[in-house]
């Protein structure tokens, strides 16, 4: 339903874009730093390797493009990182 409310705004129809654009795990709509997981791999000389938040998405998981398309101000990492309440 989130995904197609996205897909449903003027500005995702005048780029073509259906529902499935708004998804991290395809790699149109996913972040093509981290593949969508909204975090990276840090390898540490001598050290356990750990993981950063994306520097690209800022743990977003969405591309900078798919990210530009609200919906009621909103984008969809803002819309999911809400809580039910």
């Amino acid at each position: 339903a989130v995904r197609k409310a996205f897909a449903g705004t003027a500005e995702a129809g005048r780029r073509g874009w259906s529902a499935g654009r708004f998804s991290f795990n395809v790699a149109e709509g996913r972040c093509a730093t981290c593949q969508g997981e909204g975090f990276v791999a840090v390898e540490l000389l001598f050290l356990p390797g750990t993981y950063a938040t994306c520097p690209a998405c800022g743990g977003a998981r969405y591309s900078e493009e798919t990210l530009e398309i609200t919906y009621r101000g909103c984008t969809i990492a803002d819309v999911l990182a809400q809580t039910v309440d």
